[in-house]
């Protein structure tokens, strides 16, 4: 156990007089939108978020139409944000951490954000941020960190390569949305994080906490059918996921600089395509089939052809590119009762599985659950879902080349060397359940808790010929095939079979209030939004700061608590 206990203090003062940032998928809105979905408030929604400020308009309208009176009135305080015309605010922010080691990470930053409706059917929405950090420590912002708890990454929006300033690491980032069309049909572009499916939290498909993407969407929404075509532009590693890769200029290049003479002969681009088409024939059953492909070093404009079929297209390269395709399904239920369920499917052993045997090959990722949106003063919402991820999934071996510890990896299901699906790794399940409850109109209390297991599927397997550059860790980057391309799992599922596994149990709360200060004589009013979170962690058996990656280890056992603050004043 690296730390126990983590105290997190943020403070950011801002000239918005309401801290709503419609890009972000995560935001407030977003779960917001997803308890009036199933209150029964809409028919349907699209997979993908962030939504347009066109369509979430109109979701705010219907919501202030059908609604109770304190969802209506929740609804008019984000509809008269977003329907705004352009305007340019500036914040700034300011965060810091201590643990056992010390202090941590400390933070400042400077924000500028753009936003509100150019018209109609155009919008804009983004910041442009620059960032100073002290007591810079290399903490890993994109993938499993124990400054955080278990299965959770720290989300950010700038890049961790930073130039120095007087003992300040200084970094910039950005993030942005433009978006044009009307709530039946749009595009957006930009540079943000996304989320696919039904679930909004921590997706198997396109996960809300991984690293911001460049976005380009199509969607389209008639009354019984929703249609979607997105396109990412992602980070690629090398096959360890230590040395990350991009394009700029043109030109390629490794953060480590480290790879061969001919690296400029090479491109290291990397990117999802992903088509979605669901079917809603009544307002409680919503039915959908979607399919992706991850490629890279080069571009493949036929992957971009509406109403494809991605599997066929992939012929035209050979079938070089990593293929996906999933169902999903939401059904409503009396009660503002809701049954949501995502199956993710990279490769199964069709011929083994219609023979009703299930101890075979089967990489894919599934997610299930209930949940219950009351609509009453003080019960917002209660859910339980179960996510498993099987051994293997979300990896790829490039079968055209031989494989080096040091190749660019432009097919597995990574970006900037972290899953873009679930925070979990391969071979695990995780049991969550949450309640959101009102206190009052500014005030809410969320309570959570989380089961998780996981296992090294590679555990005890005898490769023929082992060698250092074949990763047997069971992460992301191990893939179960050795030197020679033997497929170890082509005959048996090895799910959460091993004798050491990693077991989590957590449990904690997280308060918001907003408090407003109003003034007589401005008609906007000062104010401040206040955080508190507590988190209980207990691991047996913890892999998370072994020598072998994140396998599990035999009695590695901890105990963490994390406490954090975040304080957010405005005016």
């Amino acid at each position: 156990m690296k730390k126990s206990f983590i105290v997190g203090l943020g403070m950011l003062l801002s000239l918005s007089a309401f801290s709503l940032d419609i890009i972000d998928p995560s935001d407030m809105i977003y779960r917001d939108i997803e308890f009036w979905d199933e209150q029964g408030y809409f028919k349907q929604l699209p997979d993908i978020r962030p939504y347009s400020a066109q369509l979430i308009l109109v979701l705010l309208d219907q919501v202030m139409e059908k609604g109770t009176a304190d969802d209506a009135r929740l609804a008019k305080t984000y509809y008269d944000e977003i329907n705004q015309g352009f305007r340019a605010e500036i914040s700034a922010q300011g965060s810091t951490y201590y643990g056992n080691d010390g202090i941590g990470d400390t933070t400042g930053s400077l924000i500028l954000d753009i936003r509100g409706m150019l018209g109609d059917k155009l919008s804009i929405w983004g910041e442009v941020n620059a960032n100073g950090v002290l007591f810079n420590e290399d903490v890993d912002y994109y993938m499993y960190d124990d400054d955080v708890p278990y299965g959770e990454r720290y989300v950010v929006n700038t890049k961790e390569d930073a130039g120095s300033f007087m003992g300040i690491d200084l970094m910039g980032g950005t993030s942005s949305m433009l978006s044009y069309g009307t709530d039946k049909l749009y595009t957006n572009m930009g540079f943000y994080r996304s989320s696919f499916g039904p679930f909004q939290e921590d997706g198997v498909v396109i996960s809300d906490e991984a690293y911001q993407q460049g976005h380009f969407e199509l969607t389209w929404l008639d009354e019984y059918f929703t249609y979607s075509m997105l396109m990412l532009s992602l980070i690629g590693t090398d096959n360890t996921g230590e040395e990350h890769y991009g394009e700029i200029d043109g030109e390629s290049y490794d953060d480590d600089d480290t790879n061969d003479e001919d690296d400029d002969d090479d491109t290291y681009n990397k990117f999802l395509v992903l088509h979605s088409y669901s079917w809603a024939p009544y307002k409680w059953l919503d039915v959908g089939f979607f399919e992706s492909v991850v490629y890279g070093e080069r571009f493949e404009p036929v992957y971009l052809l509406p109403f494809s079929y991605l599997f066929y297209s992939q012929g035209y390269s050979g079938f070089a590119d990593n293929s996906l395709m999933g169902l999903e399904v939401t059904t409503k239920l009396p009660e503002n009762i809701e049954f949501n369920g995502i199956v993710y499917v990279d490769d199964v052993n069709f011929n083994e599985m219609v023979k009703f045997n299930f101890d075979t090959k089967m990489k894919m990722a599934l997610e299930t659950g209930l949940s219950w949106s009351p609509g009453l003063s003080w019960l917002r919402r209660l859910s339980m879902d179960y996510t498993a991820v099987m051994p293997y999934m979300y990896t790829h071996y490039d079968w055209h080349s031989t494989y080096d510890a040091n190749d660019f990896n432009a097919d597995n299901y990574t970006h900037n060397g972290a899953n873009l699906g679930t925070t979990l790794s391969p071979n695990s399940d995780r049991i969550n359940l949450t309640g959101y409850y009102r206190v009052n109109d500014a005030s809410e209390l969320k309570l959570f808790g989380n089961w998780i297991r996981h296992g090294n599927a590679s555990d005890g397997i005898d490769y023929d010929n082992p060698a250092d550059e074949v990763e047997t860790d069971g992460s992301i980057f191990d893939n179960g095939i050795d030197d020679y391309g033997e497929l170890y799992f082509q005959d048996s599922l090895p799910f959460l079979t091993q004798d050491v596994l990693e077991k989590v149990l957590q449990f904690g709360l997280e308060f918001n209030t907003t408090v407003d200060m109003p003034f007589q004589d401005i008609e906007r009013y000062y104010g401040m939004e206040m955080t508190v979170g507590y988190t209980f962690e207990m691991i047996w058996n913890s892999g998370r700061n072994s020598s072998n990656g994140y396998a599990p280890e035999e009695g590695d056992d901890e105990v963490n608590q994390y406490l954090s603050l975040t304080m957010r004043f405005f005016f």
